[in-house]
């Protein structure tokens, strides 16, 4: 009869070749984790105790390009080192921007996280992707690192026994009505060949040149030094400050024990902000200042003078916000 006809043989042939690729691809999985794993735990012996997340390759999806005045809108996976739940590892999330429009938003408020998973428990397509962005991860995680030393070093200067007294009153007087808020940190300036070190502290005047107050054990005569550089940290970040040559002298009035003045000759001083890392991202936002000839500045005699401009500077791939500062 029909119905005792018997039923078609399934060939076996397709499943015969996928086996042995099964279980070399769960073999290759095991080796990754345990690869991932050996990463894990030797940062977990530096105890560096520092968090820091970079984006996954290839895993962007983008809903809006922020352009034609629409806002930005995208979200990707992104690979970091955390503590979460008392334990300190490797993580992988779903990170989503959403830029504001109208720029009154605080940075942090147009991100929002969620997928957040220990990177062994994630995908195996999300953990091979994750490969490729360990390196910046763990130079990132330098980058940190390096700033908080930074941090650490000027505040055990200023708790040693030469920088423990206040500020420089030079800076204090200037800074009610400074072109710039003053930026403290550790210092380096080459006088007659010789590297001195310091707290320093740059403040930009409401007229005139800038000026970087300087204590060292010992205090500077007038003279030409060089390589002028300070280092230290705002509320926004880090900041590197560079004077290639200025004129150091002594303060005329004030107590000012100690400090030595230092005012930048022939080249302006540079300040740069952040690291030096790929640009990803860049707003400028023109607000009341003149960016191809800097701000006015009216003298007592009533001459105007032109102050170097505000530079935003990209170079390659690399770039930092700069500021440069002119000479008079």
């Amino acid at each position: 009869m029909a119905n005792d006809a018997p039923a078609p043989r399934v060939e076996s042939i397709g499943f015969d070749d996928l086996a042995p690729v099964a279980s070399r691809l769960n073999s290759s999985s095991d080796d990754l984790n345990a690869a991932l794993k050996r990463i894990e735990d030797r940062l977990n012996e530096l105890g560096i105790g520092i968090s820091r997340f970079v984006p996954i390759p290839d895993t962007r999806k983008i809903a809006r390009e922020g352009v034609e005045h629409q806002a930005e809108d995208w979200s990707e996976y992104q690979i970091g080192y955390d503590r979460l739940n008392d334990r300190w590892a490797l993580w992988t999330r779903r990170a989503h921007f959403q830029d504001d429009p109208t720029m009154t938003a605080a940075p942090e408020d147009c991100w929002q996280f969620d997928e957040e998973k220990p990177l062994l428990r994630s995908s195996r397509e999300l953990r091979i992707k994750a490969i490729a962005a360990i390196p910046e991860l763990l130079r990132g995680l330098k980058s940190e690192a390096e700033g908080v030393l930074q941090v650490v070093e000027i505040a055990r200067r200023i708790a040693g026994h030469w920088e423990a007294q206040a500020r420089c009153e030079v800076v204090r007087e200037l800074g009610n009505h400074a072109r710039l808020t003053a930026h403290t940190g550790s210092g380096t300036i080459v006088v007659d060949g010789e590297a001195v070190t310091g707290v320093a502290e740059f403040i930009l005047p409401a007229q005139g040149a800038p000026i970087v107050a300087f204590r060292a054990a010992r205090q500077l005569s007038d003279n030409f030094a060089s390589d002028l550089r300070v280092v230290g940290r705002t509320e926004l970040g880090p900041f590197q400050i560079h004077c290639p040559v200025c004129y150091t002298r002594k303060p005329m009035t004030g107590s000012n024990e100690g400090w030595t003045l230092a005012s930048p000759i022939n080249e302006p001083v540079q300040i740069d902000y952040g690291d030096a890392r790929p640009i990803k991202r860049m707003r400028v936002v023109l607000n009341n200042f003149d960016y191809e000839h800097g701000d006015p500045v009216t003298s007592q005699t009533g001459f105007t003078r032109v102050g170097t401009p505000f530079v935003v500077q990209l170079s390659g791939t690399l770039g930092r916000i700069s500021k440069t500062v002119g000479l008079r």
